[in-house]
């Protein structure tokens, strides 16, 4: 082969590699995001779940403590 035809091949084969680590590197942060979007959402119904746990023992504990000191 010649000198300039390997060259080719090289510069081609970088190409290449350069458009897939590219494509790799997107993916990688479309997929962080959805992991993140994923983990945020399934954390909602938990901070919904504690919210109204959290209100309701107010609620009842301060109703409870109004008649005990009332």
């Amino acid at each position: 082969m010649k000198e300039s035809e390997l060259k080719q091949y090289w510069a081609t084969a970088n190409e290449k590699l350069e458009m897939s680590l590219l494509l790799n590197k997107i993916n990688t942060d479309e997929l962080k995001q959805l992991k993140v979007y994923h983990f945020i959402s399934k954390m909602k119904a938990i901070k919904l779940f504690t919210l109204v746990c959290g209100i309701l023992w107010v609620g009842v504990g301060s109703a409870i403590l109004s008649k005990i000191f009332m």
